[in-house]
């Protein structure tokens, strides 16, 4: 990305003004968001792959995985709250420092040898409290420091670097659970380190805005807001509904492709690489296009072409794990 220097005065999305180098904090903000996504990836495919060859349970696997995106859901909205009232930066630091710590406390544990099914689940429900106010920080961060034409295919750089957090996690997640399950988690704690460094180093705006006293009351003004657009809400909700079911489908791949398909760690890494490499060239598609005007329909259409290539992968023989 190359600094926007056609104008003389350069506002960013939410009417604040920028610097002609806007693109270097976001460049050195992102920096480090794309160690703490590729090592929490890792950890992630570790404690999947632990579950998967230790409990060879489609249950257990299913519950880790949904404690690991409950809290981020219900919680979502109070991490929306703590991103209006306080400072953003502060909130992502926070964050990432307690989702590291939370890894590497497991780890630490898990060196001692007590690494059991049920402290798994509780500090993968720790951690995704912590995700649930740096999701919301980070997304309300963006627009106080991108120009308005530009924002789209900044936000896009977390898919972008999700995508490539896709291609090489599973790959080193598993190959460091070889070598043992504190080792991948200490690794998860290493990239929060790096992208608290980045964030630090970055300027972010503070808020200043009139909201409500209570976050109660803040949370029913959003919703007041949000309600105006009657087709934005039943967007919302068809799309949750519609990630809930995906999600649930994603979080017994791993396990299937052991199970039935007779796959092994290197094989599912591969898999999972394919799969990162098509939602690279997607995201690099979006960052270049910028999504057109009509983005609900967007979405809509192509959450419907997602939804066939889940329906066929039921169909396959066992003899099928190269289809799949």
């Amino acid at each position: 990305m190359t600094p926007d220097t056609s104008s003389p005065a350069l506002v960013s999305a939410s009417g604040r003004s920028l610097a002609p180098n806007w693109w270097a904090v976001v460049a050195l903000i992102w920096s480090g968001q794309a160690f703490s996504i590729i090592t929490s990836g890792a950890s992630g495919w570790a404690i999947i792959w632990h579950v998967t060859t230790t409990e060879g349970s489609a249950l257990k696997l299913a519950i880790v995985m949904a404690l690991s995106q409950l809290p981020l859901g219900l919680l979502a909205p109070l991490g929306g709250v703590a991103a209006d009232r306080y400072n953003r930066r502060t909130v992502m630091i926070i964050s990432d420092l307690g989702a590291g710590g939370m890894s590497l406390a497991l780890g630490a544990l898990a060196w001692l040898g007590h690494g059991s099914f049920a402290l798994i689940c509780l500090f993968a429900a720790l951690r995704s409290c912590f995700q649930a106010f740096h999701f919301p920080a980070m997304s309300a961060a963006m627009p106080m420091l991108v120009p308005e034409k530009h924002l789209m295919r900044v936000n896009t750089l977390d898919q972008a670097i999700g995508s490539i957090a896709n291609i090489g996690s599973p790959a080193i997640g598993i190959a460091l659970y070889t070598a043992g399950l504190p080792y991948t988690l200490g690794l998860e704690f290493v990239g929060a380190l790096l992208a608290v460094a980045g964030l630090a180093l970055a300027r972010i705006p503070s808020v200043e805005a009139e909201m409500p006293p209570t976050i109660m009351g803040q949370i029913r003004e959003g919703w007041r807001a949000l309600s105006v657009n009657v087709g934005l809400v039943y967007l919302i909700v068809a799309l949750t509904a519609g990630m809930m079911v995906f999600e649930a489908l994603a979080a017994v791949y791993p396990l299937m492709a052991q199970q039935y398909f007779g796959a092994d760690g290197a094989m599912v890494s591969v898999a999972e690489a394919i799969t990162g490499t098509c939602m690279l060239l997607g995201a690099l598609i979006m960052m270049a296009w910028g999504g057109g005007k009509r983005l609900a329909l967007l979405i809509s259409a192509t959450t419907v072409v997602v939804g066939l290539p889940f329906a066929a992968v039921g169909l396959l023989p066992r003899s099928g794990f190269w289809a799949f």
